[in-house]
């Protein structure tokens, strides 16, 4: 996973950072929106009846980690939205999530799992290891090596594909370590998981859409385009950072490829519904 943040972090451009603080005030209700409110429905998703509960277990996890790496700011781009804005957001939960995400995580398992065991400390340690240091190295080499710079800049969509590409890898391998157990689930069982990861992006397009709906109220005016970034991004969520929680974050989960399941469905199901929205907007 290290490399996915690598690459992240090579073609990340910092002109694009500086041109989103213009919006800071969607930036910040965006970072509360995705870190704070979405991550706290997981006390409702962790409490519905799943069988077995793993798929629950899935779904509450998914719900606390950061925005999605990539498919969101193209999606915003397909938008017509603020992709500089949309950027900013994927950079700053997902760094501010390492930090928050494996609180809010223990908290709702804790709440739902008797005598888990959920070292969060461990997690956040784990998580930086894993996104932080590998985005700055990153970054790093873009800014004070030249080459690199060019070398990212020249393949920036090859790159985009290959962390796509590993990103399907961490798909495959979770559904092939999970196969056996997930072919012994009741049929109707998978059904009631896959609906819920669809219900629960609908869920959170709902949210973002009302969120930004009532910002006005509280003197936040929107812009279309920051409007449009914040709804996409505040609905998506970051499959590698689900799938570093599960793995490492805690023991008493159960089957842990089939905790991961509706969090893979969540993530491709996200790709096509916002893909629509994004086509919708685009068209007029």
């Amino acid at each position: 996973m290290a490399l996915i943040f690598f690459i992240f972090g090579i073609t990340l451009e910092t002109s694009e950072l500086k041109q989103a603080l213009k919006g800071y005030k969607t930036l910040l209700l965006a970072i509360v929106t995705i870190l704070f409110i979405t991550g706290l429905t997981g006390f409702i998703f962790i409490n519905m009846d799943f069988q077995p509960m793993e798929f629950g277990y899935g779904l509450a996890i998914f719900a606390c980690v950061p925005t999605s790496l990539s498919s969101g700011v193209s999606l915003v781009i397909q938008g017509y939205g603020n992709a500089a804005l949309a950027l900013m957001m994927t950079v700053a939960t997902n760094i501010i999530g390492i930090f928050i995400s494996p609180l809010v995580v223990t908290m709702i398992l804790a709440s739902a799992i008797k005598n888990i065991q959920v070292d969060a400390a461990d997690l956040v340690i784990k998580l930086g290891v894993s996104i932080i240091i590998p985005l700055v190295a990153g970054k790093a080499v873009r800014e004070f090596f030249k080459p690199a710079l060019q070398f990212a800049t020249t393949y920036k969509v090859p790159l985009y594909l290959l962390n796509q590409f590993q990103i399907i890898m961490i798909v495959w391998q979770t559904l092939s370590h999970s196969r056996h157990e997930l072919l012994k689930q009741k049929f109707y069982d998978v059904v009631f998981a896959i609906m819920g990861a669809i219900g629960q992006h609908f869920f959170f397009l709902l949210m973002a859409m009302v969120i930004a709906w009532l910002a006005p109220l509280f003197r936040l005016r929107m812009p279309e385009s920051e409007r449009k970034a914040f709804i996409i991004m505040c609905a998506q969520k970051s499959l590698p950072t689900a799938a570093a929680e599960v793995a490492t974050g805690s023991q008493g989960l159960g089957d842990l490829g089939l905790v991961a399941i509706p969090c893979i469905v969540f993530y491709v199901m996200q790709v096509f519904i916002d893909a629509f929205l994004a086509n919708g907007w685009a068209s007029k």
